[in-house]
């Protein structure tokens, strides 16, 4: 882990708070490249993995963390046509309700509307 400022540190902190209690945080891609001094401006999974999540897991102080808070990223593009991502929103997968069988939930709804 690259070792970053204590004000970066509060700073993600409080993002690792957001994300321990409402399961879910917004980071912007400005922020990660500053803190993080990412000149080049790429963010990989290899990057979430060995900084954040790393992180994540000294912040709860457990020796695993995808035992009971596993993580995952979204990308927040700006627009459909830009491949860059402006932001990031890291989540517990716990949180998640998209299941395999969504597809047959949305045909049952579907079907349930119809005998309406």
């Amino acid at each position: 882990m690259i070792k970053i400022n204590p004000r970066i540190t509060h700073e993600l902190t409080m993002h690792f708070a957001e994300l321990y209690h409402k399961g879910s945080t917004y980071i912007p891609t400005f922020k990660l490249l500053q803190w993080f001094q990412k000149d080049g401006g790429r963010i990989t999974p290899a990057f979430f993995r060995r900084e954040i999540f790393g992180r994540w897991n000294e912040y709860l102080d457990v020796d695993n963390y995808e035992d009971d808070f596993p993580l995952s990223v979204l990308n927040v593009l700006s627009d459909y046509s830009v491949k860059k991502a402006e932001g990031y929103i890291i989540f517990q997968t716990n949180f998640l309700f998209i299941t395999p069988n969504s597809e047959e939930d949305e045909e049952e709804e579907a079907e349930a509307e119809d005998d309406k």
